[in-house]
């Protein structure tokens, strides 16, 4: 009886020590509140609005060095995040008198994505 319990006690630990997380957990869905300057400053038309283009990273305040383009909506999601605290912002792509601009960067966006707990392996 001592065996079998030492056994199952050991089974047991197997089973909760192979438990492991899923790094690639999810999609961050965005709201995006739109930039509303130039990096310079300058206020921009929301009329001249082409399209918003979103960046993350993992750095609180950048750099952001991954990004994707929304077209013309305010609310996105980025598909394939690993586990881990993302940081988001949004620019604009404008037209205007000067051309083509990007603006400067939105409010930052922080999104938590949580791993999905791997089915336990028992070895």
């Amino acid at each position: 009886m001592k065996t079998l319990s030492m056994l199952l006690a050991i089974a047991s630990l197997f089973i909760f020590t192979s438990c492991t997380s899923n790094t690639d957990a999810g999609t961050a869905s965005v709201t995006i509140d739109p930039p509303t300057t130039y990096f310079d400053g300058v206020p921009l038309v929301a009329s001249d609005i082409l399209s918003y283009t979103l960046l993350w990273g993992t750095v609180d305040g950048g750099p952001y060095p991954n990004s994707v383009n929304v077209g013309k909506v305010t609310t996105a999601s980025i598909p394939n995040l690993k586990t881990g605290t993302y940081y988001i912002v949004a620019t604009a792509l404008t037209t205007s008198t000067a051309g083509l601009q990007v603006s400067g960067y939105s409010n930052q966006v922080t999104k938590q994505i949580y791993g999905i707990p791997s089915p336990p392996v028992i070895h």
